[in-house]
């Protein structure tokens, strides 16, 4: 069986990031308690990162009505929201990128990505390049 293609496995990135955006919606709806359909509603206006700072928001105070001792969990969760930001990040570049095919030394194809973004505060363009 042939390894999937880079195409592929970008794809593939792409979906299942879909599936964790729509994970953190149903922690946000879990712990909202209330009707699912606003907080389906509320969270779609909200763009990703915003939605997971109201979801370490929201588990932090979880955590605090339960009165729980247990208050590592709070910086664990929010070590995990810091992770899924970077995620997002990565996510973002990937998607907003440029792609030419590519050929390595041993003739196998792949994808060179150009991510251009401007440098405000240096005046400048600043293009990277990954294969």
């Amino acid at each position: 069986m042939n390894a999937p293609t880079a195409y592929h496995q970008l794809g593939r990135f792409i979906v299942t990031f879909q599936h964790l955006e729509d994970a953190v919606n149903d922690l946000l709806v879990l712990m909202a308690d209330t009707d699912d359909g606003v907080v389906r509603i509320l969270a779609n206006d909200l763009e990703y990162g915003k939605r997971l700072n109201t979801t370490d928001v929201l588990f932090a105070r979880f955590v605090d009505l339960r009165n729980n001792t247990r208050t590592e969990a709070k910086a664990e969760f929010h070590k995990l929201m810091v992770e899924l930001r970077e995620l997002g990040e990565r996510r973002n570049d990937l998607v907003h990128s440029r792609y030419n095919s590519w050929l390595n030394v041993d003739g196998k194809e792949g994808l060179l990505r150009t991510n251009a973004k401007l440098r405000g505060s240096k005046g400048e363009r600043e293009e990277v390049e990954e294969e």
